[in-house]
C-alpha cells in the first residue's frame, strides 16, 4: 500500500516527465516559462502541503530542476528550515537566493541573520551592503536602521544603538506624524534608555509606545522596571500586574515571525513571574 508520501513523489516525477518533454527544448527562460513552472510546482504542487512536510520540499526541488537559477525558489526551500530552527541549513539555501539575486534577497538574508538566527556580526555587514544597494530602505514593516539598531542593542553597544533607533522614530514623526511611530521603535529608544539607567527619560518613550499600542505588555513591564529603580515600587507593582493581565490576552509583540522566534527584550512568562515575585515582596516589606 503506496504512503501519501509515495503518492507525492510519483506525481512530482510525473509533472517532471511531461514538463521535461513538452518544455526542455527551451534554452531562454522566458517569463511565461517561468510562471508555468512556479504554477505547476508552487501553486498546485508545494502550497497545497504544510511547508514542513516532505512533500513540499519534493516539489520544490522539481521547480528547480527547471529553474536552477530562479531566487525565489531557493528562498521557498530554505524557509521552512529556518522556521524549525535549522538556521545552518537554511541558510545553505538562501545563500544561494543572494546569489542569484543580490538586490532581491540581500537584505531579507540580513533580517533572517537578525532575528532568526542571532547573528548579529553578520546581520551587519549585510544591511550595510544592503543600504548601499537600496539606500535606507526596510522589509516586514521597519527600515534597515531599526535593524541595524537591533544588532547595535544585542551586542551592547548601546549608544549606537540608541542613534539608529531615535533616527527611527524621528523620521516617522516627520514624516507622518507623532501618532503614527510604530510602537516598537518607542519600545526600543526605551529599552536602550533603562539599559544605560536613564529611567525618567526611559519612561517616556514607553509610554509614547503605549499611546500607539494600548495595552502593550512589553511596554508596561518595562515601565514597571523603570518604576522600580525610581524607588516607586507601589506603583510598579501595580503595573506589572497590569502588563501580567496584558500579556494573558497576548498582547505583546506582534510581528508576523515573532510566533516563531522572540524578538531581543520580548517578555515572558518567566520574566513576568520573577518581577511581579520579587515586587510583591517589596510591597510587603513597607507595608
Amino acid at each position: 500500500m503506496k504512503t501519501l508520501f509515495q503518492y507525492v513523489l510519483l506525481l512530482a516525477f510525473m509533472n517532471i516527465t511531461a514538463c521535461t518533454q513538452a518544455q526542455m527544448p527551451h534554452t531562454v527562460k522566458s517569463e511565461s516559462y517561468r510562471d508555468s513552472i512556479v504554477n505547476r510546482y508552487l501553486k498546485h504542487g508545494a502550497w497545497v502541503f504544510p511547508y514542513y512536510s516532505k512533500s513540499w520540499e519534493i516539489y520544490i526541488d522539481s521547480a528547480l530542476f527547471f529553474l536552477p537559477q530562479e531566487a525565489y525558489l531557493w528562498q521557498q526551500k530554505g524557509m521552512p528550515y529556518f522556521k524549525k530552527m535549522k538556521y545552518q541549513a537554511g541558510m545553505r539555501f538562501l545563500d544561494s537566493a543572494v546569489k542569484y539575486d543580490k538586490k532581491r534577497y540581500l537584505d531579507y538574508r540580513a533580517f533572517m541573520k537578525c532575528i532568526f538566527q542571532k547573528d548579529y556580526v553578520n546581520a551587519l555587514v549585510d544591511f550595510w551592503e544592503s543600504r548601499h544597494i537600496n539606500g535606507n530602505s526596510g522589509l516586514m514593516d521597519h527600515p534597515y536602521n531599526f535593524y541595524i539598531g537591533l544588532c547595535h542593542l544585542q551586542l551592547n553597544d548601546f549608544d549606537s544603538a540608541q542613534i539608529y533607533f531615535s533616527s527611527c522614530v524621528a523620521e516617522q514623526e516627520k514624516n507622518l506624524g507623532k501618532d503614527w511611530v510604530h510602537p516598537l521603535h518607542t519600545l526600543y529608544c526605551g529599552i536602550v534608555l533603562f539599559e544605560k539607567e536613564q529611567f525618567v527619560e526611559a519612561m517616556k518613550y514607553f509610554d509614547q509606545s503605549l499611546v500607539q499600542y494600548r495595552h502593550f505588555a512589553d511596554a508596561e513591564y518595562y515601565k514597571a522596571l523603570c518604576l522600580a529603580n525610581t524607588g516607586k515600587f507601589k506603583e510598579a507593582y501595580g503595573l506589572i500586574q497590569q502588563a501580567d493581565e496584558d500579556f494573558k490576552k497576548h498582547l505583546t509583540f506582534n510581528e508576523d515571525n515573532a510566533i516563531y522566534e522572540r524578538y531581543p527584550y520580548q517578555i515572558n512568562r518567566s520574566m513576568l513571574d520573577s518581577y511581579i515575585y520579587i515586587l510583591k515582596s517589596i510591597n510587603e516589606m513597607h507595608e
